[in-house]
């Protein structure tokens, strides 16, 4: 599903609304903000029915005189309940004054308005932007804003396509920091260093390396795994332990409370120690805590590392995975190597 948010700068001439209403077509566009819209409150009902016939609509005629601004949606697309001026406020203060909102990626030129005027008159600048909180990436922080031209207006709309997120690729190995602490580690190196795998002295070494991947995968199975339920398991061990010691201390249950202790630091050092290698944050020293910081750049980092839409050939914006594989078989078959080669060889890899 699109969504559009345009400073449209009047929409009351008839050949405006008709070609609004084929940009909303041809984006497929279901949800629309609309502002600076110039539409009295007596013409919006017939404005809006040659621009979006049979949509939704809200409006702030009520609370501004000359506010004139349209939220409109496809009802087909869009369910619930109606929204309150309430909930819009309660939105705004939440992402504007009190958490951490960013600004989205966008695409396109830096310059999204203009007065429309020549030579040392023209003015350009960057008065619109798309905001995020950190619920929105971790749900799409895929999401690009696309700044398309400004066509009828003289601001860019901006277009953001929300779409799943598809993670089909083959993940690569990552060689995590804490397995070097394990007592397995060096006595599993030594076992593969000493085996000869190749005559060539650097194929011998890679080799060597490449046959580490499966043990250390291995390994990580079995004793990093799931850090995070280890946790939660050593802190309800540890709270059931001071219960115990508080209506019946021991020498048996104060030793098991320092264990406990002891093993929650360990895997929440472990854990904090793993987010800081993925993010690539390197300020941050250990012990921070900064959990949810470090997970939120993970999950940015790996949003930044997908294709989620490419223009083919013809010029036609490709979103479903399986065509911009697709296209990419076609694109470099043609320049590298004979066609029938690369289906062969990567239909079923990309």
């Amino acid at each position: 599903m699109s969504s559009l948010f345009w400073n449209i700068r009047g929409i009351n001439k008839r050949y405006k609304q008709k070609e609004l209403k084929k940009y909303l077509g041809n984006k497929r566009i279901r949800l629309a903000g609309l502002i600076e819209t110039r539409v009295k409150d007596h013409n919006k009902a017939r404005v809006l029915n040659n621009i979006v016939p049979g949509w939704k609509a809200l409006n702030n005629y009520q609370q501004a005189d000359n506010g004139r601004n349209l939220f409109v949606w496809d009802p087909s697309w869009l369910f619930g309940n109606p929204v309150s001026l309430q909930e819009v406020q309660d939105f705004y203060n939440a992402c504007m004054q009190h958490i951490d909102v960013y600004e989205h990626p966008w695409q396109a030129d830096y310059y999204i308005w203009s007065n429309k005027q020549q030579g040392p008159e023209r003015i350009t600048s960057r008065t619109n932007r798309s905001f995020g909180n950190s619920e929105w990436m971790l749900k799409w922080g895929q999401v690009v804003t696309l700044y398309d031209l400004p066509f009828i207006s003289d601001h860019a709309p901006m277009l953001i396509t929300l779409q799943q997120q598809f993670s089909h690729r083959h993940a690569s190995f990552n060689f995590f920091n804490v397995w070097v602490d394990h007592d397995s580690f060096l006595p599993l190196v030594k076992d593969k260093w000493k085996e000869e795998r190749a005559k060539n002295h650097m194929q011998n070494v890679w080799m060597k390396l490449k046959s580490l991947q499966p043990a250390s995968k291995v390994l990580n199975n079995q004793e990093f795994k799931f850090i995070r339920l280890k946790i939660d398991k050593t802190r309800e061990e540890l709270l059931h332990l001071q219960e115990e010691i508080a209506h019946h201390p021991t020498d048996t249950l104060i030793q098991q409370e320092k264990q406990a202790l002891l093993n929650l630091e360990k895997w929440s050092l472990i854990e904090e120690s793993a987010f800081k290698q993925k993010s690539r944050v390197k300020w941050v020293k250990l012990g921070d805590s900064n959990n949810k910081y470090f997970f939120d750049v993970c999950k940015e980092r790996s949003h930044r590392s997908q294709i989620l839409e490419i223009t083919s050939l013809a010029g036609i914006k490709l979103y479903d995975p399986q065509k911009i594989k697709e296209e990419f078989i076609l694109f470099y078959g043609d320049r590298w190597v004979p066609r029938q080669f690369v289906y062969c060889r990567c239909a079923n890899k990309l």
